[in-house]
């Protein structure tokens, strides 16, 4: 379940919501990608993408059944998993450098995310 829930599908899962909603995917999605380490609201997604709260939401349940929250946590951890790699990076700093203030946070979420700690998942990689 969580693990399933941890990968993000792409916007072309949003072509039955339409073109519109496709587009505002790979905005939303690229916005994420390059803003991960910063606090990110559906508010100020929504601000920055300039469409409502509402219309966000909906396309986002849209494209893949997932929530913005949801989503932006997939795209967070999907990240850490590849910044893990890097054995020169701390866990500390994996989860700053993918949006998370407190190490203790990310684990529990990666965890949840991938039945694993960050550690242990480095290890078996």
């Amino acid at each position: 379940r969580a693990a399933g829930r941890a990968a993000v599908g792409g916007p072309a899962d949003a072509r039955a919501a339409g073109p519109d909603a496709v587009a505002l995917i790979e905005r939303l999605d690229a916005y994420v990608r390059a803003h991960l380490d910063e606090p990110l609201t559906i508010d100020r997604l929504a601000q920055t993408l300039f469409v409502s709260r509402s219309t966000l939401c909906a396309a986002a349940q849209a494209a893949d059944g997932m929530g913005v929250a949801t989503r932006i946590r997939a795209l967070r951890l999907a990240r850490a998993r590849s910044l893990l790699r890097d054995r020169r990076l701390t866990v500390e700093e994996v989860a700053r450098r993918v949006g998370y203030p407190r190490a203790t946070s990310f684990t529990a979420a990666f965890t949840r995310a991938y039945g694993l700690p960050p550690s242990a998942w480095r290890r078996s990689e």
